[in-house]
This record gives C-alpha cells, structure tokens and sequence, in this order.
C-alpha cells in the first residue's frame, strides 16, 4: 500500500469515484489492516455506509471478486460499489459495503450477559453454513469481525479473508488460527472457521485466561493445552461437548456444528430483553396507559 493511501482520512473528508462519480464523505475510521482502511462514509442522499481503501488494486480486486460471488439468502449484495479516487496525486482503490450500527460480539455479550452467546451463536453458524455450501471459509473470524445490533441481530463483516476450499489462508488472526495454536494447517476450511468459533466463545467468557495462555511461548502453546483450559474453567462447562468437537475438529458434516450448538438451548435460561429494548417496551406501554386515560376522559362528559 502507497504512503497517501495508507494514512488515515481526516472527518468531512470527499471520496468521489472516478469512473462511476458517486460521492462518500468520511464520518469517522472504522478500522485499520493489512489491506486497507475502512471508514464509516455518508453517500449523498445521507446514507450510511462501510468504505474500504486500498492502494493495491489487485489485491482488492480478487477480494471484490470474491465477494462478488458470493451468494446471501436475504438477497444482500456485499459490494454496493467499486471504484477509484485521486489522494495526493495517486489512485486509490475502494469498495462500498452495508454498515452494521452495533458492537463487537465481545462487548455485546459482557453488557447484555453470558446467556446470549447461545442465540448470538447460532446466527454466526447458520452464517457461516450458508459460506461454507458455497466452498468458501471465512477464516480472519474474530470477535470485531462480528457485529450485534443493539436489538441481538448479528452479522459478520469484513469478509476480506474469504478463501476457497483447499487454499492457503490469504488473512488470519493469531488467538483464534489454529496454526498459532499449533492445532492444524492454516488451510481454508470448515474446520478451520469452527476452531476460530470456539476460540471466539471461549475469549467471550474468560477472556483474561484466554490471554494468559496466548501470551506465553510458542512452545507452551498447543491443542492440548487449549483443551485444558476449556475443562478447568467451570464457565466453560455449559460449551464443552461442542468446545471439545470444534477444536479437535470432530465434526463431520457442514450441519453437524450448528446442531451440536444448537443442542445446547435446552441447557440455557430464557433470554433476557436488551436493556435498549426493555426500555422501549416500558415507553410504550406508558403511552398506551396515558393514551387509555386521555380516552375516557374525552368520551366522559
């Protein structure tokens, strides 16, 4: 990546597509990686939208590819745009994307509670079931690459590491790759977004263990010692059977993974309602009391 493409765009700051002239002002940076910068835009009817630069065209281009074929069940198109703008005198990739409003998946499940990891979980396997059918893998899965809106919906993001079937892993993230671990190959696989799933629960509910044992040598860290922490921690005890099968990668089937997950329901509380929620509910049950009262004394004399 070039210098100017590379640095940080300042708020207000005017994108506008060479070849296609649509407009996006910068709000704000949403994040920072190897391939590009991705920011928080406003198109000129005021919409929202993710917007990721990169001065290395190819390199976007076979991600835009890629994403490209990809096909979603509620009919989403992953890239809304893609084009080039002049920065300082050189051409700068870009793609746009939909923007998620919520938080990591981390964040989400330390506010609202542990309960809603099983729920929140099942959304993230059926989303990765539906690329898995296609022959792709996820593979750079971490907890910031997974969004929950404030009302418990989520959606991955930045599929920028989507990889075929069989291939060598274009990103990754060192706690949740199972090379790090020295668990596996870092091969695009089903298996491979499942260990990097449990590694994801796992941080979700002891985090400060999980990063105790990543922190130590390369080699002190191991398959068996990721299983060991997963039997001593009684956190973990409700997630263990599926725990145990995602990082030894037992499961055989591109179903079999989200119905041991799903098993677990049974083990589980009744959901509480997001605080956000809960307080929306509270304000409109009001307004229908007051609503009720002013009804009567109108149609009272």
């Amino acid at each position: 990546m070039s210098s100017w493409c590379q640095l940080l765009l300042r708020e207000k700051t005017i994108i506008r597509g060479k070849w296609h002239g649509n407009r996006y002002e910068i709000v704000r940076a949403l994040g920072k990686g190897a391939n590009g910068n991705v920011y928080l835009v406003k198109t000129a009817d005021g919409s929202k939208r993710a917007l990721k630069i990169s001065a290395e065209w190819q390199v976007l281009q076979s991600e835009i590819n890629v994403l490209q074929t990809l096909h979603f069940s509620n009919g989403h198109r992953y890239v809304l745009d893609a084009d080039e703008f002049e920065l300082a005198g050189e051409l700068c990739a870009f793609y746009v994307m939909k923007w998620v409003d919520g938080c990591d998946l981390r964040t989400y499940v330390q506010h609202h509670g542990r309960d809603w990891l099983v729920p929140l979980g099942t959304q993230m396997l059926r989303q990765l079931r539906e690329l898995h059918l296609q022959g792709y893998a996820f593979c750079d899965l971490k907890a910031e690459n997974v969004l929950v809106e404030r009302h418990g919906r989520l959606q991955l993001i930045d599929y920028g590491g989507v990889t075929a079937f069989g291939r060598s892993l274009r990103q990754y993230t060192e706690q949740t790759d199972r090379g790090f671990w020295r668990a596996g190959e870092r091969i695009a696989s089903a298996d491979y977004d499942w260990f990097a799933f449990a590694m994801i629960c796992i941080d979700c509910i002891v985090p400060k263990s999980l990063q105790q044992l990543a922190a130590k040598p390369h080699g002190e860290r191991s398959l068996a010692t990721l299983l060991q922490l997963v039997e001593q921690e009684t956190a973990l005890v409700a997630l263990r059977p599926f725990l145990r099968g995602a990082l030894r990668g037992r499961f055989g089937s591109l179903d079999s993974a989200l119905v041991a997950w799903q098993s677990m329901r049974r083990q589980t509380t009744v959901m509480p309602l997001p605080k956000s929620f809960s307080s929306w509910l509270k304000i409109t049950f009001a307004c229908s009391i007051l609503l009720f009262i002013c009804t009567i004394l109108y149609v009272i004399p």
